[in-house]
């Protein structure tokens, strides 16, 4: 039950990818009135998976088209009970700056809180579309100045009234982050995986 649950959240994230790759206005007002929809009809403990990242313009103008999944990460939604929501992003590539740290002995490895947990979410925050409009807008519109900084410092405190860091919890995961980086976002995926099962209700050995 656990494991399908989740395998039915990370489908639904994989259809939000593909109509966000490069979606049309009308595409657009459909994603975020679907994310909306879903929302509203959570169960008590189920997750919602949602992708996003941010997409920067090519300096050269005979370059290929930017790639949105260069800059993927993932966010997770998750209904504890009526009226109240966690929501998590989970990233192990840029924008892992802002994420909080731990030193690893005897070698000190640099790991990292890959999963930005926030609680305390009410429901008026992630029932209107506004707060996906402004978490999906630089992923879908490619500028120069897109980047992290604006997800964790505007985006996310808006959903709690915390500054991201503010947000650590004594059951934070910590993950080193890929000495060649996380090309394929294969360890972000993990990770968000991870964090759908135990708010399935596994601990961290069985997830």
């Amino acid at each position: 039950e656990h494991f399908a649950s989740a395998a039915a959240a990370f489908e639904e994230a994989m259809q939000l990818s593909k109509a966000l790759l490069k979606p049309t206005d009308r595409d657009l007002v459909q994603v975020l009135n679907g994310i909306v929809t879903s929302v509203k009809e959570m169960r008590d403990g189920q997750c919602l998976v949602v992708p996003t990242g941010w997409t920067r313009l090519a300096k050269d103008k005979k370059a290929p088209p930017p790639d949105p999944a260069q800059s993927a990460v993932l966010g997770v939604l998750h209904k504890l009970r009526e009226g109240e929501y966690s929501f998590a992003l989970c990233n192990t590539g840029e924008g892992l700056e802002f994420h909080n740290v731990s030193a690893s002995q005897p070698h000190v490895q640099i790991q990292y809180n890959a999963c930005v947990e926030l609680r305390g979410v009410v429901p008026e925050r992630v029932e209107d579309s506004a707060f996906w409009w402004i978490f999906l807008k630089p992923l879908v519109f490619p500028a120069a100045g897109n980047g992290p900084r604006m997800l964790y410092e505007s985006v996310l405190p808006f959903l709690n009234r915390k500054p991201s860091r503010a947000n650590l919890h004594d059951d934070a995961e910590y993950v080193a982050a890929p000495r060649g980086g996380d090309h394929s976002h294969g360890l972000c995926a993990l990770t968000a995986l991870r964090y759908v099962l135990r708010c399935s209700g596994l601990d961290a050995e069985q997830a």
